[in-house]
């Protein structure tokens, strides 16, 4: 059989059985004042995706070995996803403060950037990209779980994400990095069938901070390679802009930044009256947008410049719908 057909059922099988187990456990997310559900619903299924992904990567060792090379820089890669993995669910259980967040996020990040940039020659120059690629990192990882708010929109993009980047990742001869996104896109496809559009279960943190992590370092690796360089960026385009659009308006209004809150542009449109399903759809088609746009051989700044414009009429949109609402931005 062929591997990536053995991968489909490897991950599909392993997602839906533990998904299966987390519901019957069930680990309830209550609702809040902020909260887009009314009623309780099993949380954690972000750890079937992490099983499923870990099954994926066992089976790639040992029925389809790559050079030592791939497997040492991917495998601390996969490592360090699920190390935030583990950190994040017992977050999901004890609430840590925000700055153990940050510090876990941090360890991580610094961890799959460098895998990403290694073999770089050692200058200055080197160091400014690691630090940025950190950041980068860091902030893909906090978009992701900001925007895992309505069912399937995260899920849904690590999903279409994993899938688009895999054969992109087999043309550019990164075999094991590409193994690793198939299994990622294979796990989220499987655990959409438990969220959208009723969810029978959120993936909460545990789910969305390490995807985006590898969602980060997936960026990383399509900037350093040159080809394609601003694909991811693109792609996400839509949680990109809806958190820096959400930081800036609530940085220009005053408020704290450490506050939760319900103020971004999607939860606004659910609160205005538009289809959760429908929002969800919305975002989909921002990354299949970006990725067209990311995928041509125009310049830099067109490309950004396309993927942002229906990022500016979709806000535009959602304001409008707001003020007819009377709902406070």
């Amino acid at each position: 059989m062929h591997p990536f057909l053995i991968l489909t059922l490897l991950g599909v099988t392993v997602c839906t059985v533990v998904t299966q187990y987390m519901i019957r456990v069930g680990i309830m997310d209550v609702p809040g004042n902020r909260s887009a559900h009314a009623r309780p619903v099993p949380k954690g299924g972000g750890v079937a995706m992490m099983m499923s992904l870990l099954a994926g990567a066992v089976y790639i060792v040992i029925f389809h070995p790559f050079p030592a090379t791939e497997y040492l820089k991917t495998g601390i890669v996969l490592a360090a996803a699920l190390g935030l993995a583990w950190f994040s669910w017992r977050d999901d259980v004890h609430q840590y403060p925000p700055s153990m967040k940050l510090r876990a996020q941090l360890i991580a990040s610094v961890i799959v950037t460098i895998c990403a940039l290694w073999g770089l020659p050692l200058t200055l120059l080197t160091g400014l990209k690691i630090i940025g690629g950190v950041g980068f990192v860091i902030y893909v990882t906090n978009a992701l779980n900001f925007m895992d708010g309505i069912n399937g929109l995260a899920v849904g993009t690590i999903a279409c994400c994993g899938l688009i980047l895999t054969p992109l990742l087999l043309v550019s001869a990164q075999n094991s990095e590409s193994a690793l996104f198939f299994s990622l896109g294979i796990a989220a496809l499987t655990f959409l069938y438990f969220n959208y559009p009723k969810a029978r279960i959120f993936m909460s943190d545990v789910g969305s901070q390490p995807c985006g992590l590898l969602l980060g370092w997936g960026a990383l690796l399509f900037m350093r390679n040159g080809t394609w360089s601003l694909l991811v960026p693109l792609m996400l385009m839509g949680i990109l802009f809806d958190v820096t659009f959400t930081l800036i308006r609530r940085t220009l209004k005053g408020e704290n930044l450490m506050q939760a809150h319900c103020g971004h542009l999607y939860q606004i449109a659910g609160r205005a009256g538009m289809s959760k399903p429908l929002i969800t759809l919305v975002h989909w088609l921002f990354i299949f947008w970006g990725g067209l746009v990311g995928l041509t051989f125009i310049g830099f700044k067109a490309q950004i410049i396309l993927a942002l414009v229906p990022q500016f009429i979709w806000a535009g949109y959602v304001i409008l719908r707001a003020r007819g609402h009377h709902l406070a931005l």
